[in-house]
């Protein structure tokens, strides 16, 4: 009972609605076949709800937030060992905004941008262990990539593929 009054203390904190407090109205939990918790879901409001997801062993597997039965705004995926493995953001069920990718060992694996579901912009892609970048990807407004730079694990260029980018101040 303490974890869940724990877990949505914290739900409520990170999932905020411009508010300074957020009342949940109602929760409740559902068990698997061992009785451990599968999922939590806290009634944020009459149309939005919080739902926290468990991997087998206990551990938090996601948090996903839900507005007129569809996803919406920031989404947090982790993974087994309790890091970070991804967060995404929803716009009525479309993917949209920044989102974030992560090694199981905490480092980010890419990023990317999204509109209406498609990706789009600038859009970067990191080595493993040392963090330095691998790839920039830019990708126009239909989602196709027209631009592309590659380096090695040290930093230096390796490919540059595409039309270059125009800036206008």
């Amino acid at each position: 009972m303490y974890k869940l009054t724990l877990l949505n203390f914290l739900i409520l904190f990170t999932f905020g609605c411009n508010k300074t407090t957020e009342e949940v109205k109602d929760w409740s939990y559902e068990l698997d076949g061992n009785n451990k918790i599968q999922t939590t879901t806290s009634l944020i409001t009459d149309n939005e709800i919080v739902r926290c997801f468990y991997f087998p062993s206990g551990h938090l597997k996601a948090i996903a937030r839900y507005k007129n039965n569809k996803i919406n705004g920031e989404q947090y995926y982790f993974f087994p060992n309790g890091k970070l493995k991804r967060k995404e953001n929803f716009r009525d069920g479309i993917q949209w905004g920044k989102a974030y990718y992560y090694y199981e060992f905490g480092v980010i694996q890419y990023e990317r941008n999204w509109e209406d579901g498609i990706k789009v912009g600038y859009c970067q892609d990191y080595y493993d262990i040392s963090g330095r970048i691998q790839a920039i990807n830019l990708y126009n407004d239909a989602g196709q990539l027209f631009y592309k730079k590659t380096f090695d694990s040290e930093g230096h260029l390796l490919a540059e593929e595409g039309s270059k980018p125009v800036i206008n101040d």
